[in-house]
């Protein structure tokens, strides 16, 4: 008897491991919503857009953070930062990443109201350990100042 009550509670938790990797496997993956960020303070992408049109390089405060950047068009985007190193689209965002000395920056754009704003940015060096924005966004328009080559 009792060893029929050890293959009774061996059973069982055989089932209950089984029922729990079947779970497991049957959860489909979806796609990570966009993520939610406030939208971007006026006063410190006022003076930056402002700046942005009277200016061939403008740039954003030293002080920007990813929030500055997030719910801009991608015009204005191009205006404060530049043109990326490449696009890339992952539907349903878009891609943009930038390069500066030993840091790289990633913006996701996405559809919103018929335009594609940034919904979220990310800077790390080049050894995949975050970097702040702020220093990359310097390192990325030290990047666009320099001179280039003559062809």
């Amino acid at each position: 008897m009792l060893q029929g009550g050890r293959w009774g509670v061996s059973r069982i938790l055989l089932l209950l491991g089984v029922a729990a990797a079947l779970g497991a496997c049957a959860a489909t993956a979806q796609p990570p919503a966009p993520p939610v960020a406030a939208a971007p303070s006026p006063a410190i992408l006022g003076p930056a857009l402002r700046a942005a049109a009277g200016r061939p390089h403008p740039r954003l405060p030293e002080t920007a953070t990813a929030a500055a950047l997030v719910g801009l068009s991608a015009a204005d985007l191009t205006a404060v930062i530049g043109s990326p190193r490449w696009r890339r689209r992952e539907s349903p965002a878009e891609v943009w990443q930038y390069q500066g000395a030993r840091c790289v920056l990633d913006v996701f754009l996405y559809q919103e109201g018929g335009a594609a704003r940034v919904v979220y940015a990310e800077a790390r060096d080049e050894s995949l350990l975050p970097v702040t924005l702020a220093a990359c966004l310097q390192r990325i328009e030290a990047e666009r100042r320099k001179p280039t080559p003559a062809s």
